[in-house]
């Protein structure tokens, strides 16, 4: 009878603490939604490692996602689009990792270190992060060819890939 209390009492707990991360979650949650159908106009940035016609090319779709040295959830993420790039599944100029006001010493230092080889820009005005609506990191943005934002994922996705192989195949 005891454990059962002590179960019923770890119930409560555990959906008390989902029920305030839920709510806690819930402005970006709905922030995503609304960009979402978004016209995005041409998109500037700081680059690294491309030529800046190729990061705002038209007709093109790209995924953008947004992250921190310093955020584990982003490392792992960038680790399996690192690997989808390696093994031909996503094309490395559709993919653009911007980073939000980190030094380009921090960034290089980090991709070095974890063998990154990724398109890589830079947001140290906060111009994107803010027209995004950009609340926590990693958050992966969809664009199709019309420049109209398709999807908006925050945190770790178990369809990563899948998801991003199947917009960028995905005709439209």
């Amino acid at each position: 009878m005891k454990l059962l209390k002590k179960i019923k009492k770890a119930d409560l707990f555990f959906a008390i603490v989902l029920l305030i991360l839920f709510f806690i979650r819930l402005p970006s949650i709905m922030d995503s939604y609304k960009i979402e159908g978004m016209l995005v106009g041409e998109l500037k940035f700081i680059h690294l490692n491309l030529p800046p016609e190729k990061l705002t090319q038209k007709d093109s779709k790209k995924i953008l996602v947004f992250w921190a040295t310093w955020c584990g959830p982003c490392k792992i993420e960038m680790y399996r689009f690192n690997q989808a790039i390696k093994n031909k599944e996503l094309h490395k100029e559709q993919v653009i990792f911007i980073n939000m006001q980190e030094s380009v010493q921090t960034i290089k230092k980090f991709l070095y270190k974890n063998d990154f080889d990724l398109t890589i820009a830079l947001d140290q005005n906060s111009k994107l992060s803010r027209m995004f609506k950009i609340t926590s990191t990693p958050t992966i943005v969809y664009i199709n060819r019309m420049n109209i934002v398709h999807h908006v994922a925050t945190g770790l996705s178990p369809l990563l890939i899948f998801r991003a192989t199947w917009f960028l195949d995905k005709r439209s």
